[in-house]
């Protein structure tokens, strides 16, 4: 068939990955994880590290949780990739900050503090976060210690920042195409 592709002047791509298939979201703590059609997600965290790749393939992930936390942890972020870790090819649209809350000393109409507090994406420990769309989180990128990469990325729409940069001169942070 290829050849018979190639004789009409078609050209295929096709890429071989080694990993498991997923129709959701998933961790890819253990293996390489490739994402097969969109999905949603709640308040749940998702960790890509110990040098795996979560390779989206362009699909789409909409979190549908309010992203509040109890602990207080405002680095943490819906997809948390760290260690070595790959997060690649995935939009990632949040409505996890449903409300502008005023920051004084504390949010305002609000009797719990730091609500809504989830990033889409955490990336920390030299990993790289490349060619994915991050729309409407409180913060769609929070980059933490590490030398980090994020590459060929769109991020728009946060509520407070598009990216923040915690990383206390421990690392590096490459921004490309961004």
């Amino acid at each position: 068939r290829l050849r018979k592709l190639k004789e009409k002047g078609c050209s295929l791509l096709l890429e071989v990955v080694a990993g498991q298939n997923v129709t959701t979201m998933t961790s890819a703590t253990t293996q390489d994880v490739v994402l097969l059609n969109d999905c949603t997600v709640g308040n749940n965290t998702f960790k890509v590290s110990n040098g795996h790749i979560f390779y989206g393939n362009g699909f789409k992930v909409t979190v549908t949780g309010n992203g509040s936390s109890n602990n207080y942890q405002l680095g943490v972020g819906i997809i948390a990739v760290e260690s070595d870790g790959v997060l690649d090819n995935v939009e990632v649209i949040c409505l996890n900050y449903p409300r502008a809350y005023m920051y004084t000393s504390e949010f305002k109409d609000n009797p719990t503090p730091w609500p809504y507090q989830y990033a889409a994406v955490a990336v920390s420990g030299n990993s790289t976060v490349s060619n994915c769309h991050l729309y409407g989180a409180r913060v769609n990128l929070i980059v933490g210690i590490g030398n980090n990469v994020i590459d060929n990325c769109v991020l728009e729409c946060a509520a407070l920042a598009n990216m923040q940069i915690n990383s206390n001169d421990m690392g590096t942070v490459t921004l490309k195409d961004l």
